[in-house]
């Protein structure tokens, strides 16, 4: 089987790569393409630099692969409007126009988020749950999910759409918010500030591992009835917990003895969502899949992983 994972020199892109060369599960080839490839070389994989947003780029690279899948991670999470539209909507379209035109028989999964959702009151959200963007990445991450459906429903591909809560886990750059406040506490342990700086918000999150979450995307690219249990469906991946920031610092607290002193800004205006917290009942029905790694654990791993 030839895989192809798309924005495969970025955290998640890591982690999934990693996951997949563990699995050992018959003939898996691998292919990870990003604008710059990682200097590494490893049996199973072949890293290629691609720039999504060069259509004959793409179809050539989809022609050379002939993947049987696709994970489509590759996008951006910060910009303008407009460059974000183009990262994940204009680039996500030149790569499945390509696999209609040379794979259209291959498995897709493209990568939404749970920004999609906005705030949609207390409960666990749903799949079914209407969406509604609060951020310019919301809206991009909205209209790349339509299009991916759309191109499973009007032109056949096998196409599903994967909506992750917050991303934790080690190697975790510090422009995702636990990965920042590790960051602190490491600095903080080598006596590099005094104390956390937060952002006077007490907005809460669904944190799920990030190691879980490329469990799941595997679980489902592999099902083995794809087209008819995921195909042109959309699947929450998250924890069902929430935690604000406050109670993610005292997690790092518990995992590092250390007691700490915070300094809370104060933030403007009130916060669109104050809460986000994953259903993950379909993905659990389908594939089994289930958070298996507590965020106490996840951080406690990040601290080992920067530590070192």
């Amino acid at each position: 089987m030839n895989i192809l994972v798309t924005g495969a020199s970025g955290f998640t892109g890591h982690h999934l790569i990693k996951h997949l060369l563990c699995l050992r599960e018959g003939e898996i080839h691998i292919w990870g393409i990003s604008r710059s490839a990682p200097q590494i070389s490893h049996p199973g994989i072949t890293y290629l630099e691609a720039d999504l947003s060069k259509k004959e780029h793409v179809d050539t690279i989809i022609q050379q692969i002939s993947p049987d899948a696709v994970i489509h991670l590759a996008g951006l999470n910060r910009g303008t409007l407009v460059e974000l539209l183009h990262a994940n909507v204009i680039n996500t379209e030149h790569l499945l126009k390509a696999l209609q035109k040379e794979r259209p028989d291959a498995r897709i999964l493209v990568v939404g988020s749970s920004a999609e959702y906005g705030y949609a009151g207390e409960m666990p959200i749903s799949e079914d749950e209407a969406l509604r963007p609060t951020s310019a990445y919301g809206i991009s991450k909205v209209a790349e999910d339509l299009l991916a459906l759309q191109y499973h429903a009007a032109h056949g591909l096998r196409i599903a759409v994967v909506r992750p809560f917050n991303l934790v886990g080690p190697g975790q750059p510090d422009s995702f918010v636990c990965g920042k406040l590790i960051r602190q506490a490491v600095e903080i342990k080598n006596g590099m500030r005094g104390a956390f700086e937060l952002a006077g918000s007490e907005a809460r999150r669904d944190f799920v591992d990030v190691r879980d979450v490329v469990d799941a995307y595997w679980r489902l690219i592999s099902h083995k009835n794809f087209e008819k249990k995921v195909a042109g469906r959309a699947f929450n991946i998250g924890s069902g917990k929430s935690y604000s920031v406050s109670e993610v610092v005292q997690e790092i607290a518990f995992v590092t003895k250390i007691s700490y002193q915070t300094h809370m800004s104060a933030i403007p205006g009130r916060d669109l969502v104050p809460v986000q917290i994953a259903n993950t009942t379909l993905i659990e029905k389908e594939t089994g899949w289930r958070p298996l790694t507590p965020l106490r654990r996840s951080l406690e791993d990040m601290i080992g992983h920067i530590s070192r």
